[in-house]
Formats: C-alpha cells, sequence, structure tokens
C-alpha cells in the first residue's frame, strides 16, 4: 500500500514524524555538566567592565572636534593674554560660550546618529554613556580654564577662584541655555540654532565690558563664585531632566 503524498512533497507519515520532532521537548540538562559550564564562564572578566572602566573607554569615542576646541582656546588665549592685559579675562569669558557649545554637541550624539534606541538597552544605558561623555568633555575644559586662572592670576589679574568663577558662568549659561532649547521641539529639531545661544552669550560679555568695566573686579568676586554655583545647579538639573524625556519618548516610540 503506497503511502499519500501531500503538497509539501513529504509522505502522512514523514510529515507525523517531522511534526513530532518539531514539537517535542527538549531533554533536561544534565546537572553535572550545567554545573561546569558554569563555572567555565568567564565571570571574572565580565564583572571587570565598571563605570570607570566604560569611562575611560568612551575617551577614544569623544570627536576630534571636542579636544581641538580645547586646545584652540588655550592657544588662542596663551596667545594673547600678554597683548590683551586687562582686557584678557573679557576676552576669554567670551570665549567659553563655545566651549559649552562643543560640549553639549558632544551629548546629542546618541540622538543625531539614531544611537540612543540601541544603547539605552546595552549594559550601560544610554544614560551612563552620555553621563560619561559629559564627564570627559566637561572635565578637560575645566582644566583648560583653571590652566587659565591659573596663569591670569601670575599675571596680576585677580584671585584664581575669581577668574576660574568668571570663566565658568558664561560656559554655564550657555550651556543652561542649550539644555533647555533642547526640551523644545525646535530645539530637538534644529540642534546648530544652540549655536546662537552662544553667540548671544559671547556679544552679552563683550557688551558688558563697555557697559561696565568694574563688574569684573575682585571686589564682585563672592557674586561671581554664587553665579557659577548657581548655574552648576541648573546645569545638573536640566541635564538629568533632559535625560528622563529622551528615555520616555524612546520608551514611546
Amino acid at each position: 500500500m503506497k503511502r499519500s503524498v501531500g503538497r509539501t512533497g513529504y509522505s502522512d507519515a514523514q510529515m507525523k514524524d517531522l511534526l513530532t520532532i518539531g514539537f517535542a521537548a527538549d531533554e533536561p540538562l544534565d546537572e553535572g555538566k550545567k554545573t561546569g559550564f558554569i563555572k567555565d564562564l568567564p565571570v571574572k572578566r565580565i564583572t571587570e567592565i565598571s563605570f570607570h572602566r566604560m569611562l575611560i573607554r568612551q575617551i577614544q569615542y569623544i570627536r576630534t572636534v571636542s579636544w581641538g576646541a580645547a586646545g584652540l582656546f588655550l592657544l588662542a588665549a596663551l596667545m594673547t593674554v600678554s597683548n590683551l592685559k586687562n582686557d584678557a579675562l573679557w576676552a576669554l569669558a567670551a570665549c567659553t560660550p563655545f566651549l559649552a557649545l562643543a560640549a553639549e554637541w558632544e551629548v546629542r550624539r546618541s540622538y543625531r546618529y539614531g544611537m540612543a534606541e540601541i544603547e539605552s538597552t546595552t549594559r550601560f544605558s544610554l544614560r551612563s554613556i552620555v553621563y560619561a561623555r559629559f564627564l570627559i568633555v566637561g572635565a578637560v575644559y575645566f582644566a583648560a580654564m583653571v590652566l587659565l586662572a591659573v596663569i591670569l592670576h601670575h599675571l596680576g589679574q585677580g584671585k584664581t577662584l575669581f577668574i576660574l568663577s568668571a570663566l565658568l558662568v558664561p560656559y554655564l549659561a550657555t550651556m543652561t541655555g542649550a539644555l533647555l532649547w533642547e526640551r523644545t521641539i525646535y530645539g530637538r529639531s534644529f540642534p546648530y540654532t544652540s549655536l546662537v545661544i552662544a553667540g548671544m552669550t559671547a556679544g552679552g560679555v563683550l557688551l558688558a565690558r563697555y557697559w561696565n568695566l568694574m563688574i569684573l573686579q575682585v571686589r564682585y568676586e563672592a557674586w561671581w563664585e554664587v553665579a557659577a554655583a548657581f548655574l552648576s545647579i541648573c546645569v545638573i538639573i536640566l541635564f538629568n531632566g533632559n535625560m528622563k524625556m529622551r528615555e520616555a519618548e524612546i520608551v514611546w516610540s
């Protein structure tokens, strides 16, 4: 008696055997083999991947333009400090908003290149990766401003902490404005318009130079330090808020 052949080319008996194999449950693993397999896993190698190591690894992914901004800022400062003399601090304070712009663009990379969704599902989430970039670039720019503050202090421009605060305030003001702009629909659609914010901040510093030259005096040191501390808190709050907003958008999308 011949077996009937279906449209798939298999007989009924062969199809029944294939279905039985396909739906058959796998046999339970041998407990001894399972224990040995777990022991052989490279657990030590996995646990060594800490946030500190990830932070170091992120250094190689920082764009050249971000490093170049710090180098160009230092080079221009060292070339002009001796010539500008009393106006050196004003000129440098007008340049720091563009450092903030470079740092803010570095933070946006995950969204610009469509990597935010992928990074959100990795072991180190989108928040950790963006934090790492923010800390690396911010630390480099902060170190550059500290170096310039020490140099200007030795040139008689004022106390180091006062000079550092005067350099940080325009930087942090630009960062605050850029993060606020990012919270809007237009800010997320047109990120490069934050360049206008940096230009406005730099222009405000130059206008202040001619409006009230006495603002950058040591007697106003406490005001500059308070302003720098307040703007630092604003940047942290806005940065965390923007990250939560982005993560919520990724989940809903």
